[in-house]
């Protein structure tokens, strides 16, 4: 995640991180390198400021979302339920099939927002 650059790029240069704010992303050099896999195991996706999917291991959920179809009014789509594993384009809902871990992804979801709501983490 682009986060991550800015922990990279300090470790690179020798700087220490500031411990005034919290620091999200974490040193990705090895997995540049290819020695090690990702340090995340929950990765969320915004849409500018809107909390839009979270990505928990192989699964990945996205809220319901508006789209603009040309010719028709904007339409509600989703939720969603990805399992990236077996379907990295995203191509095959599973919700219906995996409603639990759908709903349990939603709660991790709506709990990381209500966490950024207390700490904006410098969003104004």
């Amino acid at each position: 995640m682009n986060f991550d650059l800015f922990v990279t790029c300090t470790q690179l240069a020798g700087i220490t991180l500031p411990q005034d704010r919290v620091i999200d992303g974490k040193d990705i050099l090895p997995v540049l390198r290819g020695h090690s896999p990702s340090p995340h195991d929950t990765l969320y996706y915004y849409d500018t400021r809107k909390l839009v999917a979270v990505r928990h291991q192989h699964w990945k959920y996205h809220r319901r979302f508006r789209t603009d179809n040309a010719a028709f009014w904007p339409l509600q789509q989703g939720p969603f339920l990805f399992d990236l594993e077996s379907d990295p384009n995203e191509s095959y809902s599973l919700i219906e099939v995996q409603p639990e871990r759908a709903e349990h992804l939603a709660s991790v979801l709506e709990a990381f927002e209500d966490e950024m709501e207390k700490n904006l983490r410098g969003w104004l």
